[in-house]
């Protein structure tokens, strides 16, 4: 399933707003370090995704066959079911993060969007386990 990020449009500027509104801002100065490669994702690397559940889904770069877990604040009704999701980078930063002001909107449904609450990078055994391609890992 393809993901497209919300940086335009009447929809993203008003989510924008209410991520700002509710959650701190984050920001970058030179004595704070840019986001960690493990917990954050350049949007610029989204390209599919897998639901697994109404409040998690798999993330995929380009050629990878490893995933970003994403656990969202609150379920979406419909998440598994629907075509797509707009990734919403709530401060511009180019990174998508489990900071309270990043989050997922997904069209397909009446409902809001939530922010991420963890972003974790998975091993391909891990992945595949999660997808159902592999025998579980005991």
């Amino acid at each position: 399933m393809r993901i497209r990020t919300l940086l335009s449009s009447v929809i993203a500027t008003s989510l924008v707003l209410v991520a700002c509104t509710s959650s701190p801002q984050k920001t970058h100065t030179d004595a704070q370090e840019r986001p960690s490669a493990s917990r954050c994702m350049p949007v610029q690397d989204l390209a599919e995704w897998q639901p697994l559940d109404e409040r998690s889904l798999l993330l995929f770069v380009p050629g990878s066959r490893r995933s970003r877990l994403i656990v969202l604040a609150t379920p979406i009704d419909g998440l598994p079911l629907a075509g797509d999701i707009e990734m919403i980078d709530g401060d511009l930063d180019g990174f998508i993060c489990p900071s309270g002001v990043d989050g997922i909107y997904v069209r397909d449904c009446a409902c809001a969007s939530t922010s991420i609450v963890s972003i974790e990078y998975l091993t391909e055994t891990k992945t595949a386990e999660l997808l159902g391609d592999a025998p579980p890992i005991l």
